[in-house]
């Protein structure tokens, strides 16, 4: 107990509906203000206009704003808890989420909810065409026709701007919150976060509305921060972070230390970012030798990721059921491709190594794979394992041994291994990063182990559906995940 008075408002977990928010908030919250998603209102739900709903502190009592827009409602209570906060000697943590840009789910437009004054912005404004727009993935991935450009232009473009002029209501409630704070006295000791819990694609790699995939457009999340010793006007290559990396962060800057859990994030390095970076909106990036020797790299610069995937939108069930996958991004100044085309890059690129279930092939093909190259090719449409071909030799085999090794420590991992996944394979902490394994010498050892795969695809997840090599995971999963 760090001693802050907590809060939230807004958008809660997917599927808190009445009969759940009746039994109890979860703890931890000196107020909390969750939108209670499906009411049976005529305009009523989620994300439906004109009716947002809430349970405050879930006392059983439900709350409606006929005629309000739902960030409008979630404006005030935001500042309402900002007044009640800084009436009070203890410092507060709030955290406020907003159902903009996500789609309506009202009986009319399924667009995002747009304030009457921002309908006419940005005419004519079409969705970015970049390289992979309309461009299918692979027969055996699936996720979309495999017949390029199969899209719907026009809803996509409407859509687009639609996602934006809603965003403006979101720029005014950061605006307000910041007058908000300046006037209780409280914005010179306030750090921000600004992010999302996943992207969204319009119409890239063929698909025309989606989330669920492993592609940049879902994962790779805006992060904007800003307040006391955070520097100013940065942007920092060398660090890869991740949501869990965000928990860290807060508990750090807070001073609170977990002590029922374990914390699978680092905090983010601000210290030594701001001494690697002095000056505000210095252009370009620290090279690998600057950046090693500011001691810039958050643990072991590795995230990974696993879903079951279901759908939404214009995606069939047939092309997104049950298409399991488990995805590390591994960024490093080590270049086995080349150097990266990004000149803010700095010299590093990240590489992200892709295992997919697919139900339609998992039989005859076992698991797919994929390696893009970051750095080189950000729209991933350059897969290595089409490139180079079986059996596998050289770099990229090299560079494949050690990432299935790492995602396969990181998909079973929790605490100090998550943060550190090469401690399971080098116990003697000889190696902490994706360049350091690449030394020759670690060939045999990683081209030992058993390649993680699947046995079955699901629409749920349990690692008994999933194979893996026994010196990687740990001992109470190793049962499940045996050949």
């Amino acid at each position: 107990d760090a001693g802050y008075s907590t809060y939230m408002v807004g958008k809660f977990l997917n599927s808190f509906k009445e009969p759940l928010a009746r039994k109890g908030c979860p703890q931890g919250w000196t107020g909390i203000s969750p939108l209670i998603q499906d009411v049976d209102t005529e305009d009523g739900g989620e994300e439906a206009p004109r009716a947002p709903t809430y349970m405050e502190d879930c006392n059983g009592q439900l709350t409606s704003y006929p005629g309000a827009f739902q960030e409008e409602v979630i404006r005030d209570k935001a500042l309402s808890y900002i007044d009640e906060a800084s009436g009070s000697p203890l410092p507060f943590f709030l955290l406020i989420s907003t159902v903009a840009p996500h789609d309506a789910k009202g009986k009319g437009s399924t667009y995002p909810q747009v304030l009457p004054q921002y309908k006419d912005l940005y005419p004519g404004l079409k969705a970015p065409r970049t390289a992979n727009w309309g461009r299918p993935p692979p027969v055996t991935i699936g996720f979309a026709p495999s017949t390029p450009n199969r899209l719907n232009v026009t809803d996509i473009n409407e859509r687009y701007r639609a996602r934006l002029q809603s965003l403006r209501a979101v720029d005014d409630t950061i605006e307000a919150v910041v007058r908000r704070l300046a006037c209780h006295g409280q914005l010179n000791n306030t750090v921000f976060m600004f992010t999302s819990d996943n992207g969204f694609k319009l119409g890239t790699h063929n698909i025309p509305r989606e989330k669920f995939t492993w592609y940049e457009e879902d994962v790779r999340v805006p992060f904007l921060m800003a307040g006391p010793g955070v520097p100013r006007g940065v942007y920092v290559p060398e660090v890869a972070a991740a949501m869990t990396d965000l928990t860290a962060t807060i508990a750090h800057l807070a001073g609170a230390s977990p002590r029922r859990v374990q914390l699978d994030g680092a905090p983010l390095p601000l210290d030594r970012i701001a001494a690697a970076y002095p000056r505000p909106n210095q252009p370009g990036a620290l090279s690998a030798t600057a950046a090693a020797a500011a001691g810039l790299t958050l643990s072991s610069g590795v995230t990974t990721a696993v879903d079951s995937l279901d759908c939404i939108g214009d995606v069939t069930m047939a092309q997104m059921l049950g298409k399991d996958y488990r995805v590390l991004r591994a960024c490093s100044p080590f270049q086995a491709f080349g150097a990266p085309t990004d000149p803010r890059s700095g010299g590093h690129t990240c590489y992200k190594y892709v295992v997919q279930c697919s139900p339609k092939n998992v039989r005859s093909l076992g698991a797919v794979r994929q390696l893009f190259d970051l750095g080189r090719d950000a729209v991933e449409l350059q897969d290595k394992f089409t490139q180079f071909k079986a059996p596998y030799n050289g770099i990229f085999k090299r560079l494949y041994d050690r990432l299935d090794a790492v995602l396969t420590v990181m998909s079973y991992c929790s605490g100090a291994t998550c943060r550190n996944p090469f401690i399971a394979i080098h116990p003697d902490g000889s190696v902490t990063n994706l360049e350091q394994a690449m030394d020759a010498k670690f060939d045999d050892l990683y081209g030992g182990f058993k390649k993680f795969s699947y046995k079955r695809c699901a629409l749920y997840y349990h690692p008994e559906n999933e194979v893996a090599d026994a010196r990687l995971v740990p001992t109470s999963v190793r049962e499940w995940t045996s050949s």
